[in-house]
């Protein structure tokens, strides 16, 4: 957990008496000193955390997701402005009366009293907007005063900042003024600068914008790149790419499972797991958990080998799964269908079944696999042969 202060360079004080008493106690410009010293402490705390950000990169395990800014400067004009959007706090933002107790919940602000500011692609979150750095008399909270949609790379505020912030006179050459504009200071300001791409992710192939999903699949895929991808490794790539946790530790016992607007919450002894609305939960109040195990119904595994079927209308395979002589995908529909049977010249017989695609690519399938099927002596039809004597 984060504390305030947590290390001497966020301390005034202390910075000051560093400098001596004649600094401290008898020049009467001592506030100014404090400010000139503070600010010096803050860029330091930067340097700080860039290089532990850098030590961490080494390590799949431990790679920061954004890169932190302690303090960013937002400039931002007044004509700049853009039409407003609805203000939500989570998915599904309603107003008025709900209806288990009548009484209102406002999770949403009209688009007619808010506004939006272009900022950075590449920023990714910010806990606070403030007018100043040191003493600010103006503090934004994220979700509550401001939201940021990465979508649209635009701050969505509740209420215009011109009307809050002092703002400065644009001017151009002449001195006329032409604009307004004000500087925000986001605090503590997360960056998607691709370095969990660059780090690792270049090497299989996964570039996608950075987040914690992202992070967990990352990490997920190189397990099982190093551990020849076992079962719990694919539950985890699949966790990560859905968004639906996995239980964390052995022994944790479920103490309420519950539904909001926005999410499905499973809450054990130890941990809050988060889920879509629209999963349904597997435990109950009272089970204990396994690690690794699926808390809900957001994906499953299913062991084909041990005859378990899936409950899905097709499987469609990429060309990449085949010969370079079949040049598109293939889609083999879960139902019956007839088993056409015939016998080949040689007088081996040939079984087949209904496949979807392509014309010449369905035969050149079929070519492909009962030529190999005669080489290895296991065409499908035998392959299909149920008979106790196997002959004719």
């Amino acid at each position: 957990m984060y504390t305030y202060p947590h290390d001497e360079l966020q301390v005034e004080q202390v910075l000051v008496s560093i400098l001596g008493s004649f600094w401290d106690m008898l020049y009467a410009g001592r506030d100014q000193v404090a400010s000139v010293a503070s600010a010096r402490g803050q860029a330091e705390q930067q340097t700080e955390s860039d290089l532990v950000e850098a030590a961490s990169s080494v390590g799949i395990a431990t790679c920061p997701v954004y890169h932190r800014a302690l303090w960013y400067p937002l400039t931002i004009t007044q004509s700049a402005r853009l039409p407003g959007t609805l203000l939500t706090y989570g998915e599904g933002a309603v107003y008025g009366p709900q209806p288990s107790n009548g009484i209102v919940y406002q999770y949403g602000v009209s688009p007619d009293t808010t506004s939006s500011y272009e900022c950075p692609a590449s920023l990714a979150a910010t806990s606070l907007i403030c007018d100043h750095i040191n003493h600010p008399a103006i503090s934004l909270i994220n979700m509550v005063d401001f939201q940021l949609d990465r979508t649209r790379s635009v701050i969505i505020f509740r209420n215009d900042p011109f009307e809050e912030f002092v703002s400065q006179a644009v001017l151009d050459d002449d001195g006329n003024e032409t604009d307004r504009e004000i500087t925000l200071w986001l605090y503590q300001a997360d960056f998607d600068v691709a370095r969990l791409y660059r780090q690792f992710g270049y090497v299989l192939g996964l570039d996608m914008p950075s987040s914690p999903g992202y992070a967990d699949m990352l990490r997920a895929s190189w397990d099982a790149v190093v551990g020849c991808t076992a079962r719990q490794q694919i539950e985890d790539v699949l966790s990560a790419m859905t968004g639906s946790p996995l239980a964390k530790e052995d022994g944790e016992i479920v103490e309420d499972v519950a539904t909001d607007a926005v999410q499905l919450l499973i809450i054990t002894d130890k941990n809050v797991y988060r889920y879509a609305a629209t999963a349904t939960a597997l435990v109950e109040p009272g089970d204990t958990l396994a690690a690794g195990q699926a808390l809900t119904d957001v994906f499953k595994l299913y062991d084909l080998n041990l005859g378990e079927v899936p409950p899905v209308v097709a499987i469609g395979l990429n060309r990449s799964y085949f010969d370079p002589s079949i040049e598109s995908d293939l889609l083999f529909v879960n139902r019956d269908v007839p088993l056409e049977v015939s016998t080949a010249e040689d007088g081996h017989t040939v079984a087949r079944f209904q496949i979807s695609g392509e014309t010449a690519d369905v035969e050149q399938f079929w070519a492909l696999m009962d030529a190999r099927g005669v080489a290895s002596g296991n065409t499908l039809a035998r392959l299909l042969d149920q008979r106790t004597n196997k002959v004719g």
